[in-house]
């Protein structure tokens, strides 16, 4: 949720899609059963896509579309850091959970700085 934006002081949710690719590099601590905890971390890059504003407009609420990159309202790359740990079953199953913070300031405008930040639950299979 954005606090100030272009559309003023009213309160605007983002949703906004993006391809991003992460390398992590993987710590794990083995367990007697084959299965272990695990703990990545790592930079990742992404590109924007598309994404829409909602915010309170009158009695109903607005949409509004944007788009990335060039004379957009949104910068399309962005860059951070994300960071996770889990557990990896001995069956090759694995469950983790994650945090991802954009370090790009995403906004076109001078006014305001716009950064993604994101948690994230994970659930994988390994063959």
């Amino acid at each position: 949720q954005l606090d100030y934006s272009e559309f003023g002081s009213t309160p605007v949710t983002q949703r906004t899609f993006w391809l991003q690719l992460p390398v992590n590099f993987i710590a794990k601590l083995p367990l007697r059963d084959s299965s272990n905890f695990f703990l990545s971390a790592g930079p990742y890059g992404a590109i924007g896509f598309f994404g829409a504003n909602s915010f309170a407009s009158n009695y109903q609420g607005s949409r509004e579309d944007f788009s990335f990159g060039n004379n957009a309202s949104q910068n399309r790359f962005d860059y951070g850091l994300n960071l996770s740990i889990g557990y990896h079953l001995k069956g090759g199953y694995s469950i983790a959970a994650g945090y991802m913070m954009g370090l790009a300031d995403l906004s076109t405008n001078s006014r305001y700085e716009q950064r993604n930040r994101a948690w994230s639950i994970i659930f994988g299979y390994t063959f």
